[in-house]
């Protein structure tokens, strides 16, 4: 399979593949465009993880570029989808739309790089300022099952061979489908 079509597979498992209600509600956050964006950036960013440990240094970085692209792309459109019927809204919040996510894309990448080489508490401060945006009312203990979560999806992504990673994709996020399980086991929505 070409790195195309590999990047775009793996864009759309970061993007569609995760449980985006069950993640928002364990993890306490918003149901809302910024929410969908973080997390499906934090997914981004695994895979992107994961792939950086095996593959060659120029197919890692073409794959990142398009998967980059790819993101960029959707998210753009699906802003104009959500703020369709509200021109007003849309045309205040588009002066700034585009430097406000690169902003949020660029810092998330480094905070969670660096979180990802400390201990948990690197970790768990990173998950707050990108996952969170340093809200000062963010509950430590959701930001723990972030964290958690993180390790817990990294270790799963590192049982899959990158070339089969790359062929396939993710057809699910196993600790993801393991939150939903839970919130189903308890007669959570």
């Amino acid at each position: 399979m070409s790195l195309i079509k590999s990047s775009a597979k793996l864009y759309y498992d970061c993007s569609n593949n995760f449980n985006f209600i069950a993640l928002h509600k364990e993890f306490g956050l918003k149901d809302d465009f910024g929410t969908w964006y973080r997390l499906t950036l934090l997914h981004i960013w695994m895979i992107l993880t994961r792939l950086q440990q095996t593959m060659e240094a120029y197919s890692y970085c073409y794959v990142k570029k398009m998967v980059t692209q790819n993101f960029h792309h959707d998210k753009t459109n699906r802003y104009n989808t959500v703020y369709k019927d509200q021109p007003s809204l849309k045309l205040k919040r588009r002066s700034n739309f585009r430097q406000l996510y690169y902003d949020v894309y660029m810092n998330s990448l480094f905070e969670y790089d660096d979180g990802f080489l400390g201990d948990d508490k690197y970790l768990a401060a990173a998950v707050w300022r990108a996952l969170y945006l340093m809200e000062d009312e963010a509950d430590i203990i959701y930001i723990e099952r972030v964290v958690r979560y993180i390790r817990a999806t990294l270790h799963f992504l590192d049982k899959i061979d990158t070339e089969v990673l790359l062929e396939r994709g993710l057809d699910n996020w196993e600790p993801a489908d393991d939150i939903v399980k839970k919130r189903v086991k308890l007669g959570e929505n």
